[in-house]
């Protein structure tokens, strides 16, 4: 062949195969403000809205807490091999910045806030309660009452309040006297003097619920003994007023009874 047959030759699209390399493009994820996901206590990542693995890698490290800094994570996005950014119409890593945001707890309730003493310790029970992420002091008691229980955060970096506080709190219970019978008078009320001390003690009084002042003395004279409930009691009619009770000490000797029978007391 000559040189012009050559060169047919190579112009021949029968005698040699062309590859041409067509570019393929892909739209970049949208970026945005900051995105942030709530702690959950595991190893988290990022994957920006609109992500396509089968296109696109993703490099962005696994993070748990809450990390509070002016820089954010970041997680990177590149187009894959024989890829490019339709926008841009090139390779480039394109940068998302994400936080993890502490998880927003309810704050506990009081479930029941009123009992009434019966000697035993009583334990509030609250709503939304947590030992896990919340600690608790102040709530058991057993005497009649008010109380105030303290509820606070374990982690108040990872955990908040759903107010958006992460302050202690308190909550406010009580323990109510227990109703009780007042006493009534004693079948006498009069004592002679002996020299020694003489007691009054007026019909259902309960030294373990109730005081009693003033129901002892020795020389003669009139008295007043007083009771009250105790700081665990009340009356059955929601007082707490001493009830009175007089006697008197009678001096030894004839005295009129009735102002028409004598009778000598001794």
């Amino acid at each position: 062949l000559d040189d012009s047959d050559s060169q047919i030759a190579m112009l021949n699209p029968s005698t040699y195969n062309v590859v041409f390399t067509v570019p393929l493009y892909v739209d970049k994820p949208p970026t945005a403000d900051t995105a942030y996901k709530e702690y959950t206590g595991y190893a988290q990542t990022y994957t920006p809205t609109g992500f396509d693995s089968s296109k696109m890698n993703l490099i962005c490290e696994a993070k748990t807490y809450v990390y509070n800094h002016v820089e954010p994570f970041y997680a990177y996005v590149e187009p894959k091999s024989g890829y490019f950014w339709s926008d841009s119409r090139k390779y480039e890593r394109i940068t998302y910045g994400w936080r993890i945001k502490p998880k927003a707890l309810t704050k506990p309730t009081v479930k029941t806030g009123s009992f009434e003493y019966n000697g035993q310790v009583k334990t509030l029970q609250l709503n939304n309660y947590s030992s896990t992420t919340m600690t608790i002091s102040g709530n058991t008691a057993t005497n009649a009452g008010s109380y105030s229980t303290v509820v606070s955060l374990k982690d108040k970096n990872n955990y908040k309040w759903s107010d958006n506080t992460t302050a202690t709190f308190s909550l406010t219970w009580t323990i109510t006297p227990k109703p009780i019978s007042k006493p009534t008078a004693a079948d006498s009320n009069e004592y002679i003097f002996n020299n020694a001390e003489q007691t009054y003690m007026p019909k259902g009084y309960n030294s373990s619920t109730m005081v009693i002042t003033d129901n002892k003395n020795t020389n003669v004279g009139e008295y007043t003994a007083k009771v009250t409930p105790n700081s665990n009691h009340k009356w059955s009619d929601n007082t707490t007023t001493a009830v009175e009770f007089k006697y008197r000490i009678f001096p030894p000797g004839v005295v009129v009874n009735d102002g028409v029978k004598y009778d000598y007391l001794y």
